[in-house]
């Protein structure tokens, strides 16, 4: 973490008459300031901290890397992070393909706290505690687009080139789909389609809200002087810049074919096909992560949860960074409301899913709702709310502890066939359900077939 050679005033609407943004914290710039001063841009007696550099040093110098808005030096560690991102990938396609058609709400809910987290934390502009952040540093370096250290991997690699490899996630996902694919042809597996499909729909629903907030991103222009809010260096000019062009046609063509097209077809497929949902194993594998995790009336609740992440993107990425009360006006609607659904529909399967998703949802909202009322809240009563960023920070970890300890959970449990029937493995994936029992009953369609081969 850099610390500024000045700080910007406390109020924090007053950084944005700045030239610098702030890092990490509305009382840290990226510039060398004198305390509430203006620096404008090409005024050499105001110069940038080590690792930042370009228009209001906002861009990282080479050597560094960009991190929650903060530009941190490449150490030869984080050259080795797209082969850890590489493994990832291959052991998840891997428990795809050896749990074909599962789906585990657990899991779900555990994806969904913490990309909203990180999204909130890192990108919105109600300013988190700093305990959190570092809490959370080490998980958005791993596990966030914008943090993958592509500048310490390729070293002078062009903005419009690292957005190309965001947008392009998607792509290189269903490539390991495709490769999967054809090994499993070669070795005349059976179902090897519908568990390319099921594959490609897992990857693509998991890293939706990352990579859309990534082609919306290329969109949002400042309103005063016409450069990207993501990416304040490059100016939203056709003619002037030569990376903006390329930014933005990623953008089109990520959000129509992935952010808007994904969810179409898959929903399409889904209600075409919801009278075969609790009958036809072959359904079963191919969309049983869509609908797997939710009770029969409910199948559609896939849907709910990605509109979810979609408002959240919108209101993060394209709501001017001047309007922070209706930017957190829109967040604390979406979570409001999704409790309310929540409460409403139970849509999980089972018990423990719902008060699960019911937990991650409240705790983003108070967790929310507790940071912007310590932040907004008058100087006589800033005194009394001095616990509430402690409380935050403590509320957040515990429930990322227990979502992550759960998940383990069911991913043995799914795994190890054998703990199913167990006390915990009942509670956790309910074996009795739908897909499961379609699940078996494939697997006995498989058996039969290869015993009359055999005869």
């Amino acid at each position: 973490m850099f610390a500024a050679a000045g700080s910007v005033a406390a109020n924090r609407s007053d950084w944005v008459a700045l030239e610098c943004p702030y890092i990490a914290s509305p009382l840290q710039t990226a510039c060398q300031l004198p305390f509430a001063a203006v620096c404008p841009y090409g005024n050499a007696s105001c110069g940038c901290l080590p690792g930042y550099q370009n228009r209001r040093c906002t861009e990282c110098e080479v050597g560094y890397f960009s991190s929650a808005r903060a530009c941190r030096l490449c150490n030869p560690v984080l050259q080795y992070l797209p082969i850890a991102w590489t493994i990832v990938v291959i052991a998840y396609a891997a428990y795809l393909l050896l749990v074909p058609g599962s789906a585990s709400g657990v899991l779900k809910v555990l994806v969904f706290f913490g990309q909203s987290l990180l999204l909130l934390v890192q990108n919105a502009r109600v300013p988190w505690p700093e305990g959190l952040r570092h809490l959370l540093e080490g998980t958005a370096t791993t596990g966030s687009l914008s943090a993958t250290a592509l500048e310490c991997v390729s070293p002078g690699i062009s903005m419009a080139s690292r957005y190309g490899v965001y947008t392009g996630t998607p792509m290189l996902l269903l490539v390991v789909c495709a490769a999967v694919y054809v090994v499993q042809r070669l070795r005349g597996a059976e179902g090897a389609y519908d568990k390319l499909v099921y594959m490609s729909l897992s990857m693509l629903m998991t890293t939706y809200f990352s990579v859309s907030i990534k082609a919306l991103s290329g969109f949002s222009c400042t309103l005063t002087d016409g450069y990207l809010n993501a990416y304040p260096w490059i100016e939203c000019s056709v003619s002037r810049s030569t990376e903006f062009p390329v930014i933005l046609a990623l953008s089109v063509v990520c959000f129509v074919v992935y952010t808007v097209g994904v969810p179409l077809v898959s929903a399409y497929q889904l209600f075409k096909h919801r009278s075969s949902l609790g009958s036809d194993p072959a359904i079963a594998t191919r969309l049983g992560f869509l609908y797997g995790p939710y009770r029969p009336g409910c199948f559609w609740w896939e849907y709910v949860v990605i509109l979810r992440r979609l408002v959240l993107a919108l209101a993060i990425t394209l709501v001017p960074f001047t309007q922070q009360q209706l930017e957190s006006a829109i967040v604390m609607a979406v979570l409001v409301v999704s409790v309310a659904l929540q409460h409403a529909f139970e849509p999980f399967a089972t018990r423990l899913e719902n008060r699960l998703e019911m937990l991650s949802l409240y705790t983003l909202l108070l967790s929310f709702l507790g940071v912007y009322v310590s932040e907004t809240s008058t100087a006589s009563a800033a005194g009394t709310l001095q616990w509430l960023p402690v409380a935050v920070i403590v509320l957040t970890a515990v429930v990322a502890a227990v979502l992550a300890v759960m998940t383990v959970l069911v991913l043995v449990v799914r795994l190890l066939p054998k703990f199913a029937n167990t006390r915990i493995g009942s509670a956790l994936i309910r074996p009795d359900s739908t897909l499961l029992s379609v699940q078996r009953e494939l697997q006995r369609s498989l058996l039969d077939a290869k015993a009359d081969d055999e005869l």
